[in-house]
């Protein structure tokens, strides 16, 4: 592997990362944030730290009043969504290449598995 050409996923992604706090859909929470920012209570610029070496949740620095992801702590999270997502796929995938494996699931009716298994 070559580690200096190595990117993690959140580097990679980090643009999407970012417009995914910016980007607030309900309309209460747009408001409630941008009465924030006007009080000054909050920064709008989100720091990623990619200097911590362990998983860190995410945090607010009270002295800037920025909101601090921990690089990290995302890609922990990055992994676990990851597998999250892809294991029942793949374990379906190898389910079905096991000869005389069928998913009871897949039969709407029991006359089908009557006549599979006669």
């Amino acid at each position: 592997m070559d580690y200096e050409a190595y990117q993690s996923p959140i580097t990679t992604i980090y643009h999407k990362v970012i417009c995914s706090f910016y980007n607030i859909k309900e309309p209460i929470a747009f408001e409630r944030l941008k009465s924030l920012l006007f009080e000054g209570k909050i920064n709008p610029l989100i720091y990623i730290d990619s200097t911590q070496n362990k998983p860190n949740t995410p945090y607010t620095n009270l002295s800037t009043k920025q909101i601090v992801l921990n690089e990290q702590y995302l890609g922990f999270l990055w992994c676990i969504v990851s597998i999250s997502l892809t294991l029942p796929e793949r374990i379906y995938a190898h389910k079905r290449q096991i000869p005389n494996y069928f998913d009871l699931a897949e039969f709407e009716d029991l006359d089908e598995i009557d006549v599979i298994c006669a």
